[in-house]
């Protein structure tokens, strides 16, 4: 393994943060009247000869833009190696202000090896 995947690594969260980062969805959904219908994780491969893993967590949520937005800003900001995979948006018309939001995240943390 590289020195540049040594240093990813370190600065790398373990695998129980996942728990923290869903006692923050259910915190900040709360705070910004934001539903969360549906959430899903599962393990992926790991990388860098098995030294970091990675977790893939798809949610649905319905609520306004901005406070979806606020949600997913905090949830990126407060959580070292979770990122932003993709992101689609539907309303039924364009009327609506409210939006289901499908989000698909990664959490790479650094594994016990």
């Amino acid at each position: 393994m590289g020195n540049t995947a040594l240093e990813l690594r370190s600065q790398l969260p373990g695998v129980d943060h996942l728990n923290n980062i869903a006692g923050d969805v259910q915190a900040l959904i709360v705070q910004n009247s934001v539903y969360l219908t549906d959430a899903s994780y599962k393990p992926l491969d790991t990388l860098a000869n098995g030294q970091i893993g990675r977790v893939e967590i798809d949610m649905r949520l319905k609520g306004a833009y901005p406070q979806v937005k606020k949600v997913l800003a905090s949830l990126l900001a407060s959580h070292e190696g979770l990122s932003l995979d993709s992101l689609s948006i539907r309303r039924n018309r364009s009327t609506d202000a409210i939006q289901e939001i499908e989000l698909r995240l990664s959490l790479y943390y650094k594994t016990q090896a």
